[in-house]
């Protein structure tokens, strides 16, 4: 059965220099799997000039559940990010989230810079061509702790833990993404991310009812079918054919640290301006990892401005 997403956005527009702010929630079921995500951002510009830069931020909570065997994997996963963008774009946050059926947690900082270079000149609200590399770091410590001895049967194999302790791995994350828009009808975006851990991937999952349970928000069920990462490559399109329209197209190719094998996810999303204030856009996702199988998804995303 498909996948269905539904993301549904308030923001709430203002006059330039003035503050403006956006609550949005994103909902995904089916196959057993369930998520919902809430969110809110604000964009404060730093001044009423048409070039002032502006602090952006986000907070933003997921709660998803996963199957494993007869039982569920529950996620709830909590960040927040403060950035600042003008010609440059910088900023930080963290991310924490918690697993209790795996007596698993995970906690780690983010943060990215980025400068914005102009290929053509024009006004602020009118298109300028340009590129962007960005560099992001994201580290993130995972914990398992045990108290007393624990055996529950999971997808693959009957697991039982230690009497008591903890085991602990710290992941860090390097992506490096650029940003190309040369022309109005399309832009660009090409990112590849490293990924290195302080200790052995395998003899870690070894502990977990399922790899799954490394998964932060709904969005990461395709890099994380099979575990932790090694590396990741991703190629997306945006095409904007007319001025309600937009289509985008994206490939991402995840290898996996533990057994070196690879998930894709090939996505493919239409976008209409139903009015100023609605947005409606309807997609397609493959996801296939050569260990876990395929799913296929709908997307649904609707959105609704005041």
């Amino acid at each position: 059965m498909p996948l269905a997403l539904l993301v549904f956005s308030l923001p709430v527009l203002a006059a330039p220099g003035t503050a403006s702010y956006k609550a949005s929630s994103s909902t995904s079921a089916g196959q057993g799997n369930f998520s919902e995500g809430l969110s809110l951002s604000g964009d404060h510009p730093t001044s009423d000039a048409d070039d002032s830069g502006a602090v952006d931020w986000n907070a933003g909570y997921t709660y998803s559940k996963a199957p494993v065997g007869n039982d569920f994997n529950k996620t709830s996963d909590i960040n927040l990010n403060v950035g600042f963008k003008k010609d440059w774009d910088f900023g930080g946050g963290f991310d924490y989230s918690s697993t209790p059926a795996e007596s698993l947690s995970s906690v780690g900082p983010e943060g990215w810079v980025g400068y914005e270079f102009l290929l053509g000149g024009g006004a602020k609200d009118s298109f300028r061509p340009s590129i962007e590399p960005k560099f992001t770091y994201h580290g993130q410590t995972y914990t398992q702790t045990f108290s007393g001895t624990t055996t529950r049967v999971g997808v693959r194999r009957t697991v039982t833990r230690p009497t008591t302790g903890s085991q602990a791995i710290r992941q860090n994350e390097y992506t490096l993404g650029i940003d190309l828009s040369p022309v109005e009808l399309f832009s660009v975006h090409v990112a590849g991310s490293s990924y290195k851990y302080n200790k052995d991937v395998s003899s870690f999952i070894a502990l977990l009812d399922s790899p799954r349970a490394v998964s932060r928000g709904a969005s990461t069920f395709s890099t994380t079918l099979g575990g932790f990462p090694k590396s990741s490559a991703e190629l997306g399109l945006s095409l904007f054919p007319w001025e309600t329209w937009t289509f985008t197209l994206d490939f991402t190719r995840t290898k996996v640290q533990a057994d070196g094998s690879t998930s894709t996810s090939s996505k493919i999303e239409v976008e209409k301006e139903l009015s100023k204030a609605v947005k409606l856009g309807l997609g397609f996702d493959h996801e296939k990892s050569e260990t876990q199988g395929e799913e296929n998804l709908t997307i649904l995303d609707l959105a609704y401005s005041f």
